[in-house]
């Protein structure tokens, strides 16, 4: 069974057309309506709590660009999207839904202490940074590296290396 937009017409009256109904009806609850986009229309604000009901939907985010919220049954309304531009590359970054961003990146790590700099700074904080180091060459392969409390910024994080050996960091880093 499938949806037929042509049914019925709009010269007919819906009482003489039952089965067209039902069928149609039929076809939405079998799945027989193929979506391939939804438009939104842009909301002037935030939907009103219903409880067990959540809410998709877009608005101005207040910098002038229209984004997808999430509202759930609590009122909690989430940032699904954002105007960024997912970078796809050695060092790159992308906002999360609820806005967090993710960023990776590499950076040298001499031997002694080492500063290292997001490729953007965060704009309200830091939660996570994982980092795995990397030698190139051969030879003693134990890395002893940790970041030094104290040190770590919404722009950056010290390490300090006592390898006597410079490696590469790969960074990622968490944080809104």
């Amino acid at each position: 069974m499938t949806w037929n937009l042509a049914s019925p017409a709009d010269n007919e009256k819906l009482r003489n057309i039952p089965s067209t109904i039902r069928n149609g009806w039929n076809a939405i609850e079998q799945g027989g309506v193929p979506y391939d986009s939804l438009q939104l229309q842009e909301q002037a604000a935030d939907p009103v709590n219903v409880a067990n009901t959540g809410f998709l939907y877009t608005k101005d985010d207040g910098g002038g660009d229209t984004e997808l919220f999430y509202e759930d049954a609590a009122g909690t309304v989430v940032q699904m999207t954002d105007n960024s531009v997912v970078t796809v590359a050695a060092n790159g970054s992308t906002v999360l839904p609820g806005g967090l961003i993710l960023q990776w990146f590499t950076s040298s790590c001499p031997p002694g202490n080492q500063n290292h700099t997001f490729p953007t700074a965060f704009p309200n904080d830091i939660y996570n940074i994982t980092y795995t180091p990397s030698l190139s060459s051969s030879g003693n392969n134990d890395v002893d590296v940790y970041t030094m409390i104290g040190f770590t910024t919404v722009t950056g994080f010290r390490t300090r290396n006592s390898t006597g050996q410079t490696f590469t960091l790969h960074v990622q880093a968490i944080g809104r």
